[in-house]
């Protein structure tokens, strides 16, 4: 049986369409550039857990892997949820509502960016932590201007995925916590 997505209805998906519009191709990562990102992850991460870039150190940092059910980038073809193929697929500059899968709640960072640099979208979310101040952790407050940074420190983090769509070079990058 096919896990279903949070939102799915009657077999179907939120999404107007699994076909993406006629000027948005889904382009798929190479091997070396899903190594690359998940580094990238992992080093960012790692400079929070050390406490460095002026937050407090972390006690639980997981490191993440790489997760296919999320990065799934075609319906047809996987066996799970295509949760950031299905959103990037639809070539829209905003996060959905409906991007939760039955394994684990499921978080979203997206950008574009030309020319299409992966890494260095990587690090303006992280670098948006110039918005993000202590006092905002302990309680959480959320601050629109810190919100692709916030994603990516969360201890919780086990998952990572990304794929994009060559519309407008929209990366949509999905997060499992």
């Amino acid at each position: 049986m096919v896990p279903r997505i949070a939102g799915e209805e009657d077999g179907e998906f939120r999404y107007p369409s699994a076909k993406p519009p006629d000027a948005c191709k889904l382009q798929t990562l190479t091997e070396d550039e899903k190594v690359a990102l998940l580094r990238k992850h992992n080093e960012l991460r790692g400079r929070a857990a050390r406490g460095e870039d002026g937050m407090p150190k972390a006690s639980n940092m997981l490191r993440m892997r790489w997760d296919m059910e999320l990065e799934c980038v075609t319906v047809c073809a996987c066996v799970g949820e295509a949760v950031a193929a299905r959103w990037a697929l639809q070539c829209i500059d905003k996060h959905d509502e409906c991007r939760e899968s039955t394994r684990f709640p499921v978080g979203q960072n997206i950008a574009w960016i030309k020319p299409l640099d992966l890494l260095t979208m990587v690090q303006n979310w992280y670098n948006e932590i110039m918005e993000f101040y202590k006092d905002n952790i302990n309680p959480f407050k959320f601050k629109y201007s810190a919100g692709h940074y916030t994603q990516m420190p969360l201890t919780v983090l086990l998952a990572l995925a990304m794929v994009f769509s060559k519309c407008w070079d929209l990366l949509c990058a999905v997060t499992a916590t």
